[in-house]
């Protein structure tokens, strides 16, 4: 059985050259909340927000009302990311993302991602962020951009949570390689504008080189097809809320295949 994963789909890093293919691949599990340049601030107790994925490109935006807001366009790069050794002249690598610390009946305990739980459950994912492409110096966002299709998986059977509650003493143990460091990474809604007027909106985090990134996200309906669910993602320059959106930063609000990107026509 595969752990869940996710991949990278690449928008080719010069501004505009947006060519398809299915690049990387790296395990995820989700849960954030929300904070400024990587800083981390624990989940609000009691937040259940979800973030489903639309079929093909992108996330429902009616579930990411909640997110401070921050756009791109044809203009912006985008940049190839994935698990490290997943796939070649990758961009972006984040290292540890195959380590799924899967939670079930004990929110404090970490299982095993094999064997699997049977029903529902939810799943961390933790990696590092590490950067290839000489022309990132500083910050930027990484962001999950789509649910990879072909699993079995419909978008009502994986959730991003976006305010996840933080365990009061999560035993990692049972996953060697998953590191917990005490919080999620807060989110960011961006909105791609690149195929306007059709809007593709993902949700990402504002990093940099070392950053850590810790999310969560639930399988209501437990795992389909002895896999779990696989993730695209992608790395823009760093995008800045909009004005009225950047106040709900100072609130604290709180698989493994290989991915594929969106071809534009």
């Amino acid at each position: 059985m595969k752990a869940a994963g996710m991949t990278g789909r690449g928008w080719a890093s010069a501004a505009g050259n947006r060519n398809g293919g299915w690049i990387g691949s790296f395990a995820v599990a989700s849960g954030f909340a929300l904070a400024i340049a990587g800083t981390i601030f624990p989940a609000t107790e009691g937040r259940a927000a979800q973030a489903h994925f639309v079929s093909g490109w992108g996330l429902d935006p009616a579930d990411l009302g909640s997110l401070p807001v921050a756009s791109i366009g044809a203009s912006t790069p985008f940049l190839t990311a994935g698990e490290t050794g997943s796939a070649a002249g990758l961009d972006i690598e984040l290292s540890g993302s195959t380590s799924l610390c899967v939670i079930g009946s004990n929110a404090d305990v970490c299982r095993a991602a094999n064997p699997p739980l049977a029903g529902a459950f939810s799943v961390l994912v933790s990696f590092t962020v590490h950067v290839n492409d000489p022309s990132i110096t500083g910050p930027f966002t990484l962001m999950l951009t789509s649910l990879v299709g072909g699993q079995g998986y419909a978008p009502a059977d994986v959730a991003i949570e976006l305010a996840p509650t933080v365990p009061a003493s999560l035993d990692p143990s049972a996953v060697p390689g998953f590191v917990w460091s005490g919080g999620f990474t807060p989110f960011v809604r961006v909105r791609d504008l690149s195929s306007s007027p059709t809007v593709f909106d993902y949700v990402g985090w504002t990093v940099e080189e070392g950053s850590r990134v810790t999310f969560r996200y639930a399988l209501p309906s437990g795992l389909k097809g002895g896999a779990y669910p696989a993730f695209t993602a992608n790395a823009v320059p760093l995008v800045v809320p909009e004005p009225g959106a950047a106040l709900l930063l100072g609130l604290g609000l709180a698989g493994l295949a290989v991915g594929g990107r969106r071809t534009d026509g």
